[in-house]
């Protein structure tokens, strides 16, 4: 039976479009392939920290840049201020009594420590006695505008990324108010009249900062922002 031309045409492209589909097929590592998406990149794409190119939305790339705050993290109650400082971190320590009990025989010695121990509950209480509360907390403080030239990397990213370091305190930078409470002693602040011998209550109180500066990032583009890769393959 002989076709007609139309029906020839019309032949031509069926076998042209089916062909077109068995190349994407392969191109896409089979029919598995072709019914799911592909993995994100895990390489990321070196890019221009000054603007953000559109096209590279939802893809992992890698910006270089000067991370900065607008405003720096600082702590209000104590006036510390850390300046070209990303994140700010106060860890307090007060001198403690603590007990430990092997069955039935406890013992109780003095110490630093970070969470604050309830003495009433202690087997002998009798010259064993703690301040009732901390008066004053571990906290973070974190600072206002960060950005990495155009992009706004998420907080978590930048601590992931870059994580903390010692942030010494210099006796200069304490005011009227808190020098009559506290001396600098190995690059911390101190409560109490003796560093070397503390009391019952004393406080010690070190500082951490996530530093800005030069820095490079790898991170999923979201408009400006630069967001966590990890937290997107944590949730698959």
């Amino acid at each position: 039976m002989r076709l007609s031309a139309k029906e020839r045409l019309g032949l031509a492209v069926g076998v042209g479009l089916l062909i077109v589909a068995i190349v994407l097929i392969g191109s896409r590592g089979g029919w598995n392939g072709f019914l799911h998406a592909p993995e994100p990149a895990t390489v990321a794409i070196s890019v221009g920290a000054k603007s953000v190119d559109a096209d590279n939305e939802g893809r992992l790339v890698s910006v270089q840049g000067q991370l900065v705050a607008d405003h720096p993290p600082a702590d209000a109650q104590l006036g510390i201020v850390a300046n070209r400082a990303i994140v700010l971190a106060r860890d307090v320590e007060m001198y403690q009594w603590q007990e430990n009990c092997i069955d039935s025989v406890c013992t109780q010695r003095a110490d630093w420590s970070a969470a604050w121990i309830d003495s009433s509950r202690f087997s002998e209480q009798v010259g064993h006695r703690n301040p009732d509360r901390l008066p004053l907390e571990s906290t973070q403080f974190n600072g206002e505008g960060i950005h990495l030239d155009a992009f706004q990397p998420d907080l978590d990213l930048v601590v992931a990324k870059i994580g903390f370091v010692p942030r010494p305190i210099e006796p200069t930078e304490l005011s009227s108010n808190l020098a009559a409470s506290f001396s600098v002693s190995d690059n911390q602040l101190l409560s109490g009249n003796d560093p070397m011998h503390p009391a019952i209550g004393d406080l010690r109180i070190r500082y951490r900062v996530v530093p800005g500066g030069a820095t490079t990032l790898n991170g999923i583009q979201k408009s400006t922002r630069l967001t966590d890769p990890s937290a997107i393959q944590a949730n698959k």
